[in-house]
């Protein structure tokens, strides 16, 4: 589900209600504060294919749970 703010998802991660977010187009303040918060909490955040997330650039990215994180990537590295 999306919510139509990015912010807004990945805050649903952060708090333990979302298992993941992925987003094929997010700017940088889309990605700043919650990548942030994700670190500290000990969440998994990077592209879809895998690599570090810049954000300064924006782009797609992924913020999940260790649980989902690996199935994740998977499902998006198919499309």
């Amino acid at each position: 589900r999306y919510f139509g703010c990015g912010g807004i998802d990945s805050i649903q991660v952060i708090t333990g209600k979302f298992a993941a977010f992925a987003a094929s187009i997010a700017g940088p303040w889309d990605q700043a504060a919650q990548l942030i918060f994700a670190k500290e909490l000990g969440l998994c955040v990077s592209k879809f294919d895998g690599s570090d997330v810049n954000y300064l650039e924006g782009g797609d990215w992924v913020i999940s749970n260790m649980a989902a994180y690996e199935d994740l990537l998977a499902i998006l590295k198919r499309f």
